[in-house]
């Protein structure tokens, strides 16, 4: 499992229906453009790039409680700092499996909540 479920049913119990499910799909919405910027990143070795792109899906992670492409985008943030790209495709390869399995999650939680 990708989301630790007990944490976010425990934190969302106080919202609406509705508002999980408009943050789920926000997030499949911003998802491909979000990785976009993160492959540019890499591919042209911009390390600002890097770094504020991995901080907002880091932030939008942070909302699933997602811990493992969590703590990837956070490594990739410090990356982006020092403008540090070895081993950065592997990271991305790891980060992009994490989020599908998390988009795979997040439709059963959707489902749940509808």
């Amino acid at each position: 499992m990708i989301i630790d479920k007990k944490t976010f049913t425990e934190n969302f119990k106080i919202f609406d229906k509705d508002i999980v499910v408009e943050i789920i799909d926000i997030f499949k919405e911003e998802y491909p453009e979000r990785m976009e910027q993160l492959y540019l990143a890499c591919k042209t070795k911009d390390g600002e790039l890097l770094r504020t792109a991995s901080h907002g899906l880091k932030g939008v992670l942070a909302n699933f409680y997602a811990t493992k492409p969590f703590e990837i985008t956070k490594h990739m943030e410090e990356k982006g700092k020092t403008n540090d790209f070895e081993n950065i495709d592997t990271l991305l390869a790891d980060l992009k499996t994490s989020c599908e399995e998390l988009l795979i999650e997040l439709e059963t939680l959707r489902i749940e909540y509808s």
